[in-house]
């Protein structure tokens, strides 16, 4: 704790785990700002307000699923492989199959797409879960790529006109 705070005092830049494996998984050097995994948590200890949290997850596989496992320990908050009685939370990538089904049967679960897990990291606080229960993850994947492609057309744009003034 003492070498991060220093380090944070010294504005050198702090990474996680999860950074340094993406990195060798790529075999090159991975934009930090890709994954909220890749800044290390507060505390190793997770939330205090996560603490009752426990996550199922559905439709996510390979990196993506490992990734929303880490996001959970990271907050704190007990990853089920099997959506049950116990279950809090329901992490869905498409609002379809036999978890989502059962979560919407019963409404013992929270149904929320990973952008829950994941802003509740980025902030550090357990966020209501009303504002992340309206899309899917494929749902948020999609608005998350078109709002990047209007990114790079407006900074294309942008380009263009300055070319143009020449």
């Amino acid at each position: 704790a003492d070498i991060y705070k220093r380090a944070k005092k010294e504005r050198k830049r702090v990474v996680s785990w999860d950074w340094i494996e993406a990195c060798i998984h790529k075999g090159e050097l991975v934009p930090i700002d890709d994954c909220v995994l890749y800044h290390p948590p507060l505390t190793l200890d997770g939330h205090p307000d996560m603490a009752d949290v426990r996550v199922c997850v559905t439709g996510y596989v390979g990196e993506r699923r490992q990734q929303l496992i880490n996001m959970c320990k990271s907050l704190g908050c007990e990853y089920m492989r099997v959506l049950d009685r116990k279950s809090t939370h329901l992490v869905c990538h498409e609002f379809e199959g036999a978890k989502w089904a059962k979560a919407t049967q019963t409404g013992l679960q929270r149904i929320v797409s990973h952008r829950w897990l994941e802003e509740c990291l980025r902030q550090w606080q357990r966020l209501p879960e009303e504002t992340f229960s309206h899309f899917s993850g494929a749902d948020e994947d999609e608005r998350a790529q078109a709002a990047e492609a209007a990114q790079v057309r407006h900074t294309q744009e942008g380009a263009i006109a300055d070319l143009s003034l020449i």
